[in-house]
């Protein structure tokens, strides 16, 4: 006959297997569901979004110096339709001009970064009240922001990055739509430099897109290159004329 001790002992140690059995258990559940560890979800880049664009035969005029002909100001009121309805249109309000009125909002903003669409004369972006605001100004401090606007890089200084060509209103749209959703799947608020390169491949995609097939062979090239702080993407898009002469009116 077993002592009374020895039944305790043995009793105690199978309790105590029982409860690590238990655990293991548990554990291999809990990570068999993924739910050993809760993950965050990422944050989303959120970008404060401007446009300064004529609704009006006056805006245009103030803007262009010039007076709109009735297709043109036809196309830009129809592309202003369809711009999303998180794109603020800059307008005087208040007694402040439209240029003031940008550059406190853009300030202020706690967005991560900034596009705004323009018209640029020189240098100049501007407003449909006829004021403006140098390029060269937006990027000093502050946060990154995308000058899509005619050559804007040629402006562009500090956090600011802009566009190396002239460009459409209805296609500054489109490149400023295209860059906003890839900023938004962004796992953390771009660099100035990350923003450039993401800027310059959606406008290489979009020319890309928007050539014409019969007068031109487009070419695209992607190249990864290691670094020390990662990987480098560079895009280069080349254009080759096949030889069809412009039908009249179409620009070379």
């Amino acid at each position: 006959m077993r002592s009374p001790h020895r039944q305790t002992r043995g009793a105690e140690a199978l309790r105590a297997w029982t409860a690590l059995l238990l655990a293991a258990v548990v554990l291999a559940a809990a990570s068999a569901c993924g739910g050993s560890t809760p993950r965050t979800a990422a944050a989303t880049i959120r970008a404060a979004r401007f446009i300064s664009a004529a609704d009006s035969a006056a805006e245009y005029e103030a803007i262009w110096a010039a007076k709109p002909t009735a297709g043109r100001l036809r196309r830009d009121r129809a592309t202003l339709a369809h711009v999303d309805t998180d794109v603020v249109r800059v307008v005087a309000s208040s007694g402040t001009s439209a240029a003031d009125t940008f550059v406190d909002g853009y300030r202020s903003s706690s967005a991560d970064v900034v596009t705004v669409i323009g018209h640029n004369e020189g240098g100049l972006l501007k407003f449909a009240d006829g004021s403006s605001v140098p390029l060269w100004d937006l990027g000093v401090g502050g946060k990154p922001i995308a000058l899509i606007s005619c050559s804007s890089a040629a402006y562009a200084r500090g956090q600011a990055v802009g566009l190396p060509d002239p460009v459409a209103l209805a296609t500054a749209v489109r490149i400023e739509q295209a860059l906003t959703a890839r900023v938004s799947q962004l796992e953390e608020a771009p660099t100035a430099a990350q923003l450039k390169d993401l800027l310059v491949t959606v406008a290489l995609e979009e020319s890309a897109a928007t050539s014409r097939a019969s007068r031109r062979k487009v070419i695209a090239l992607t190249v990864t290159l290691p670094t020390a702080a990662g990987s480098t993407i560079y895009n280069t898009v080349v254009f080759e004329l096949d030889g069809t002469p412009p039908s009249p009116g179409q620009q070379p």
